[in-house]
């Protein structure tokens, strides 16, 4: 939780996404009980599929490609950066919310 506080007080959009693609694997990680490098997004989310409801599965698979979007894509997005923000911040609670 105290990641999440990090990000919000970034202002570089590239560092901002960066950060929460990075602490969103690391939550997965966390929930699945593997490291971080040792598994890709795909893997992650076969992973998850038993600890996660299929629309919670569908908000993270959504909320990566939107990080990708931003970060490598020239197309637009519909969301602003703070929306993805908002997503990002529930969707991390969520998942650390059934960690416990």
């Amino acid at each position: 939780k105290a990641e999440l506080n990090k990000i919000e007080q970034l202002s570089d959009s590239n560092t901002i996404l960066s950060k929460m693609e990075e602490c969103l694997s690391q939550t997965c990680s966390l929930l699945i009980g593997t490291s971080v490098l040792k598994v890709s997004r795909n893997e992650i989310y076969v992973l998850l599929i038993d600890k996660l409801e299929s629309d919670e599965l569908y908000r993270l698979k959504e909320l990566y490609r939107q990080l990708d979007v931003f970060r490598f894509s020239k197309e637009t997005s519909n969301l602003t950066l703070n929306d993805i923000k908002i997503e990002f911040k529930d969707l991390v609670l969520l998942i650390l919310s059934k960690k416990t």
